[in-house]
């Protein structure tokens, strides 16, 4: 599954023009609904928190995650770094 910020008809494109649509089994999502609308929805329809993991590069993925109490795993290629020097802490 991938959710991200970007506009959701966008990422469904490049990533069927990529070939790689197929790898998502459970949905692509993004705008305009915001991520914690989309995981609100996903959660209400039955994703288990236990078993995901949020991959992310931005505070507001870190912030997403803790919101709903989902294990989350920094992606670092820093430009924030109060962000990457948080997450080197954990």
């Amino acid at each position: 599954m991938v959710v991200s910020s970007g506009d959701q008809i966008e990422i469904k494109k490049l990533f069927t023009l990529r070939s790689i649509d197929y790898l998502f089994n459970l949905g692509i999502f993004g705008s305009p609904l915001n991520k914690y609308e989309i995981f609100e929805s996903l959660f209400f329809k039955g994703l288990n928190k236990k078993e995901s993991i949020y991959l992310g590069d931005s505070l507001y993925d870190y912030e997403v995650a803790s919101y709903f109490g989902v294990d989350f795993r920094y992606i670092e290629e820093c430009q924030n770094l109060n962000l990457c020097n948080h997450m080197k802490k954990k």
